[in-house]
């Protein structure tokens, strides 16, 4: 006599599978940033009456208010004023006093400044300059700069230059979201199997095979 073990221990050896993966395989989880550190940046940099030769700077501090490790960037935002203008301004941008970015405005895209240990705190400033030479009709200008913070849980990959603003994005979690698909297909796989298993075992019966006893 042929033993065949019954559906439901399949689907149950499935499922604590499932569960096992879940448990022992982490994957990236990205959060918005004022979840994970405390930030003012309602006044970061706000500028009236700038004229060609001057010089300006802001700083804040990002604190990492989380119980874990945070991996973060930043990058600056115009708000307003003329593009001409961000195009000509010089940016300096210093964390903890290490020179993190020089060049123009709108050369800016994030910048990796890897982990921060909870409640550690980081101090950001930057520096614009308005060069001299660009004329009288910049004169007088208003504008607003605004620092963006990127983070998310988990200790990031090693900054090997820490000043080469490639403009590459860190990772946003697209690991987590592959492995939620791959999940969801062995859950469809495991239901297919379950149904076939079971509708081949009715069939048998309404056949009158009873040379298969299944084990409950």
């Amino acid at each position: 006599m042929k033993h065949q073990i019954h559906p439901k221990y399949v689907g149950i050896t499935i499922l604590l599978f499932l569960v096992l993966i879940l448990i022992l395989i982490p994957f990236n989880r990205s959060f918005s940033a004022g979840k994970l550190i405390d930030l003012d940046d309602s006044k970061f940099l706000n500028v009236s009456h700038f004229a060609p030769g001057e010089t300006t700077s802001s700083e804040v501090v990002i604190k990492n208010i989380t119980d874990e490790v945070i991996n973060y960037s930043v990058s600056l935002k115009d708000l307003s004023g003329s593009k001409k203008f961000y195009e000509k301004l010089d940016v300096k941008l210093f964390v903890k006093n290490d020179l993190k970015f020089q060049g123009k405005f709108t050369e800016i895209n994030k910048i990796t400044l890897g982990n921060l240990e909870s409640g550690g705190e980081v101090p950001v400033q930057l520096d614009l300059y308005f060069p001299k030479e660009s004329g009288n009709d910049f004169q007088a200008l208003k504008f607003d700069i605004s620092l963006i913070v990127n983070a998310k849980k988990g200790v990031g990959p090693p900054i090997d230059n820490p000043n080469d603003n490639s403009g590459s994005l860190p990772d946003t979690g697209e690991s987590g979201y592959t492995l939620i698909y791959i999940l969801g297909a062995l859950l469809v796989l495991a239901g297919t199997i379950l149904f076939a298993t079971n509708h081949y075992r009715i069939r048998g019966k309404k056949l009158g095979i009873a040379d298969e006893t299944y084990i409950s």
